[in-house]
């Protein structure tokens, strides 16, 4: 999803695993009359007015984007988005997304997985099949925002040489299959691979950030209170992300992501 608001001028950009869905309903009424009531839904279609859009938010993903023909992409990237817009809003308009520990974000992807049953495997084998998925999609050259757009993807049933191989000794020929999409936010907020956001709100400082950002819009009755907890339910938080890693999996969540945590300089 994306917003924009013509009141505030600004532009959020929404990657994923990032509670980029709360943020965008904290600030999605901004975006909209002001003289009319306001009510926050974690599902909605898209709203395209005078006063801003609201791109469509669901979790019937790519191919719901497509049967209801929506201009406004759930996930869309600052790429895809630039094409959209005219040039000075995209120049003057405050452009704000949220980024997140790679190594954080993967742990919370695996458990999402599971807990909907999207995945059965350990989590070594998930970062195993994130990777060959991140190689598949620009092996193919998919379109990131009709790959990223959906929590899966069909892989085309003419290919039939994909597979992997889990820990367990199954293999998983991925040939005709729906699978989890690789989370690879950098491709969201970038241009050309240039960060190109104007404010990044940390997630692991996330209500803060978001104070600072409704400060520089000059939006006086946000609070902050209202950020609703959206898809939050489906991991451990009693357990740190780092007890789900071996040095193995630790590095291979690196080199996949190494541009995002090298450039924010997250550490593990």
């Amino acid at each position: 999803m994306v917003l924009i608001s013509h009141r505030y001028k600004f532009i959020f950009i929404k990657p994923k695993k990032v509670a980029g869905t709360s943020v965008e309903a904290l600030f999605e009424r901004y975006c909209q009359d002001p003289n009319l009531p306001y009510k926050c839904e974690e599902k909605r279609s898209e709203e395209d007015t005078e006063f801003g859009v609201i791109g469509h938010r669901g979790q019937d993903g790519i191919l719901n984007n497509y049967i209801q023909n929506t201009k406004w992409l759930s996930h869309m990237s600052l790429t895809k988005l630039k094409g959209h817009v005219e040039k000075n809003v995209f120049d003057n308009y405050l452009k704000f997304t949220v980024i997140r520990n790679p190594w954080d974000c993967m742990v919370s992807w695996y458990s999402f997985c599971i807990t909907t049953e999207a995945v059965d495997a350990s989590f070594e084998d998930f970062i195993s099949f994130m990777l060959f998925g991140v190689a598949l999609f620009f092996g193919m050259k998919y379109n990131y925002d009709d790959f990223c757009t959906a929590n899966i993807f069909m892989i085309d049933k003419k290919i039939e040489d994909f597979s992997l191989t889990l820990s367990d000794g199954r293999t998983v020929n991925t040939a005709g299959k729906l699978l989890p999409t690789p989370v690879y936010n950098w491709l969201s907020y970038t241009l050309n691979g240039v960060p190109s956001c104007d404010f990044y709100i940390r997630y692991e400082n996330l209500k803060e950030d978001i104070l600072e950002v409704a400060k520089r819009l000059n939006i006086l009755d946000l609070n902050i209170e209202n950020l609703p907890e959206y898809k939050s339910g489906y991991r451990d938080k009693s357990k740190s992300y780092r007890e789900f890693y071996n040095d193995k999996t630790r590095q291979l969540v690196y080199e996949m992501y190494k541009e995002e945590i090298d450039y924010f300089k997250y550490e593990f």
